[in-house]
């Protein structure tokens, strides 16, 4: 067993320093699969140790061990600070700026990203090729026409356009069982699944689709619209470890910046009538319960709307009918009822 492996390796010593230098060099193997329990408590152990080295008196220069490690546990707080605190005495080292540009990267802070490779790349040249693939990234979205960076971020959470960059983060986020039932999402039993369920979402015409990145923790989650002329059909969810801190409704309303900037004037959404918990964040996002149902097998599922203009005021038949065209115009399964139902207040 590696020292990785099992995180008690450290716990009997109260983490010494030098248990964690022997660690470094296999703790850093890319072919270790870690199970998330075991890197949560590696991450503690790490944080630990890594508090033991800023004491004074101590040496610091195993900061870019540390910052391995820290990444290969996907600890992108962690790594940035340890980074942050190593380049303040070793400013200008290019690996150091390499490590520091991926953790951006991984966090939705893509600028900041690019300003630590062009330091990295003119102090070494064998970081271009990263700065390159970073510039290309950028560009791609560019040219997307239903991304806008400019309005895709608030104080911490930012929206990138998904793809199989974020398939690890998205597939380990996406274990909830309930995530894929109350999406209505397919299952995704593996990462390599999981890529291929992203290429299938982004090269789907008239799919806008965003990976949720937060500052310090990268992914935690995934917005999407489908569109038909001004209507758009969405869909959001918050990653396991990241629930009922109100990101899905920060979320949701990064995508409906982006929505209005395509030129979208209403958005439909639709929930299971016993989940409570997003039937009361949709309320709070301005989305009004439409009365109809799905049809069998569906009819637990509610219909509500939400304008994003005042120039289309909710009329219930009208309304009904422009959802019924957008399902279909998406090729989705779902059918609506022809019966109308008339308490609304459900929320």
């Amino acid at each position: 067993m590696t020292p990785l492996a099992n995180s008690a390796f450290l716990r009997p010593s109260r983490h010494d320093l030098r248990l964690l230098e022997a660690a470094l060099g296999t703790a850093c193997e890319p072919s270790i699969d870690k199970a998330i329990a075991e890197r949560t408590r590696w991450r503690g152990a790490l944080g630990n140790l890594w508090k033991e080295y800023q004491r004074p008196g101590q040496e610091s220069d195993i900061y870019l061990d540390v910052a391995r490690v820290a990444i290969q546990l996907s600890d992108w707080a962690l790594a940035q600070r340890v980074l942050y605190a190593g380049l303040s005495n070793d400013d200008g080292n290019p690996e150091a700026l390499s490590m520091l540009g991926l953790c951006c990267a991984h966090t939705g802070r893509i600028g900041d990203a690019i300003a630590a490779l062009e330091l990295a790349a003119n102090n070494e040249s064998a970081y271009a090729a990263q700065l390159q693939w970073l510039n290309d990234r950028c560009r791609h979205w560019k040219n997307m026409p239903w991304y806008r960076g400019d309005i895709a971020r608030d104080e911490e959470l930012a929206l990138e356009p998904l793809d199989g960059f974020h398939a690890q983060a998205l597939w380990e986020q996406y274990r909830d069982d309930d995530i894929g039932v109350m999406t209505r999402l397919p299952e995704l039993p593996n990462v390599e699944a999981t890529r291929t369920w992203i290429t299938e979402q982004t090269e789907e015409a008239g799919r806008a689709i965003y990976a949720v990145m937060h500052g310090f923790w990268g992914f935690i989650g995934a917005v999407s619209v489908r569109r038909h002329e001004d209507a758009g059909y969405f869909y959001f969810w918050i990653g396991t470890d990241f629930q009922r801190r109100g990101f899905g409704r920060r979320s949701a309303r990064l995508l409906f910046s982006q929505a209005r900037a395509m030129g979208l004037r209403e958005i439909f959404t639709s929930v299971y009538l016993h989940n409570a918990r997003s039937r009361r964040a949709l309320a709070a996002l301005g989305f009004d319960a439409l009365p109809t149902r799905g049809r069998f097998p569906d009819d637990d599922l509610l219909f509500l709307r939400h304008a994003l203009s005042n120039e289309r005021p909710i009329n219930d038949g009208c309304t009904i009918e422009r959802l019924r065209e957008l399902l279909a115009r998406i090729d989705s399964p779902i059918q609506l009822e022809d019966l109308i139902i008339t308490e609304r207040n459900w929320i």
